[in-house]
C-alpha cells in the first residue's frame, strides 16, 4: 500500500562510481583490505585503494576528484567519524551502485561479516 521504488540521483564527482562492474568493486575490497589498517580509511587510505583499484578505468586525476567527494559525502556522519570512513559502508555503498546484477550484490554485501 503505497510503496514506490525509490531512484537515486547521482550528482557530481562521485559519479565515476556509480555503475563500475562488479569485477572493480571485488577488486576495491581485496585492495581495501591490503591497505587499510583498521575498520576505519582515511582520505589517504581510499586515494591509495581506489588508485591501486581503478587505475585503468579512472584516470588518475579524475580518480582523486571523486575519491575526495565520496569520502567528504561518507564522513558527512558527523563528529563521530573521527575523520575516518568505514570501510564496510563503504564497500556497501560502491557495490549498491555498481552496475553488478542484483543477485551478484547480494552475495557481496553477504560476503562484508
Amino acid at each position: 500500500m503505497g510503496q514506490t521504488i525509490g531512484r537515486i540521483t547521482v550528482k557530481g564527482d562521485v559519479l565515476p562510481f556509480t555503475l563500475l562492474p562488479g569485477s572493480l568493486v571485488i577488486t576495491l575490497k581485496q585492495s581495501l583490505e591490503e591497505v587499510a589498517e583498521s575498520f576505519g580509511v582515511t582520505e589517504n587510505e581510499l586515494q591509495q585503494i581506489v588508485r591501486i583499484s581503478l587505475q585503468e578505468y579512472l584516470s588518475i586525476r579524475a580518480s582523486d576528484e571523486a575519491t575526495a567527494s565520496l569520502f567528504r559525502l561518507l564522513s558527512a556522519g558527523g563528529p563521530e567519524s573521527n575523520g575516518l570512513v568505514d570501510s564496510f559502508e563503504l564497500l556497501a555503498t560502491l557495490c549498491v551502485l555498481s552496475g553488478a546484477q542484483w543477485m551478484e550484490k547480494i552475495e557481496f554485501v553477504s560476503l562484508l561479516d
